[in-house]
């Protein structure tokens, strides 16, 4: 079963997403703020973490900053999400090592859960292939 980390300051959306993603057999945990969802992706390690950009405590290119300095989640793709679209900043998410950037008023939560289970499956097709 996959894990992913849903990190997203407002309660809908974070429930919204939460309820998806659980009903198509992932295991999930949430968090409101940057500061917690570090906290929760240290111990669960997720396949995914999908994140809001702006989030309470510590922004989302900060979350990812840390993420990518924990061992153990090295592995752990990073989907970020917003409401604006501008070719720089997605550059500076690709810089930092984010896996993903979706712009959350163009997609339903149907669509944000097929592309995670993209993500998840060129994930595994890498690993298998290394073998």
């Amino acid at each position: 079963m996959s894990k992913i980390a849903i990190i997203q300051h407002d309660d809908a959306i974070r429930n919204m997403y939460k309820f998806k993603f659980e009903s198509h057999k992932f295991t999930v945990k949430t968090a409101r703020c940057g500061k917690s969802g570090l906290e929760i992706i240290k111990d669960f390690i997720p396949d995914v973490v999908l994140m809001d950009i702006h989030l309470p405590f510590i922004s989302g290119p900060e979350v990812v900053e840390y993420i990518r300095k924990i061992s153990g989640l090295q592995n752990s793709k990073i989907l970020l999400t917003a409401n604006y679209d501008e070719e720089a900043v997605k550059k500076h998410f690709e810089h930092i090592g984010v896996d993903g950037y979706i712009l959350k008023a163009e997609h339903t939560p149907t669509q944000i859960l097929d592309i995670v289970r993209s993500i998840i499956g060129k994930q595994y097709e890498n690993s298998f292939s290394r073998r």
